[in-house]
């Protein structure tokens, strides 16, 4: 494993190995007095006088062969890792894909670990939240569904320019609403001039693409996107124990 991955902290020792193996499927006991795992061995066989059994197969740990699906979580963390590393240090604008089920715990990994800087997207201007909830939930109320959409636009351009003059990289969340309000070419133009830094999260079960309410977002390169599996927010790649490092979608 060190030799593959150098940046990975060694395997916990037990009893935390015991679980990834049964998540991995592999039916392993751990033998104490050998110090390794063994498969199990089956019932003895009976033909007439003859007993018939398995020899037991002996196995001295854990490692990438027996955990394959454990290496490539950790080979995918660690390269999330090296792109918000790069952009850390170089700014411009990142993409960071993660399933839905997995994008609070990703928001709370990038403001616990990282210097970066939260706006409110209300703050510029005071706004009534019990009408743009209730013109929402009802576009067919075509007059306030329109001065909800006129109201975004008009906010747009002020939020734009807080978030080139913010002095630390700036995670955005929830973009869905740029596309639903029609204002998908705000991404655009944060990519082309993205301030100090900007990560836009983009949840979605589409693991070749990142992917915004079914619109693909507007990249140059597949250098300025990456995906943020539960690996990674388990920080598997940093030596963590996770509670079920085998499914990491």
């Amino acid at each position: 494993m060190a030799e593959r991955f150098p940046e990975a902290q060694p395997l916990p020792g037990r009893p935390a190995p015991d679980q990834l193996l049964r998540d991995a499927g592999l039916q392993l006991e751990w033998h104490a007095a050998s110090r390794t795992f063994r498969a199990p061995e089956p019932p003895p066989e009976y033909t007439s006088s003859v007993s018939l059994h398995r020899a037991p197969t002996v196995y001295g740990g854990p490692s990438p062969d027996l955990l394959p699906a454990l290496a490539a979580a950790t080979e995918s963390a660690l390269r999330a890792e090296r792109a918000l590393d790069s952009s850390r240090n170089t700014g411009g604008f990142l993409v960071l894909a993660t399933a839905p089920e997995h994008e609070l715990d990703v928001i709370d990994e990038l403001t616990g670990r990282f210097p970066v800087q939260l706006l409110d997207r209300a703050a510029a201007r005071r706004i009534d939240w019990n009408r743009v909830i209730a013109a929402d939930a009802d576009p067919s109320n075509d007059l306030d569904w329109t001065r909800l959409k006129r109201l975004v636009a008009e906010a747009i351009p002020d939020f734009e320019s807080r978030i080139r003059a913010a002095g630390a990289h700036v995670p955005l969340a929830n973009p869905g609403l740029l596309a639903r309000y029609g204002q998908f070419a705000v991404i655009d133009r944060l990519r082309d001039q993205p301030g100090r830094g900007i990560w836009l999260l983009a949840p979605g079960s589409d693991t070749s693409k990142p992917m915004i309410d079914g619109h693909a977002v507007p990249l140059f390169s597949d250098s300025q996107w990456t995906r943020l599996d539960k690996a990674w927010v388990e920080n598997l790649h940093r030596g963590a124990v996770p509670h079920d490092a085998i499914n990491t979608t």
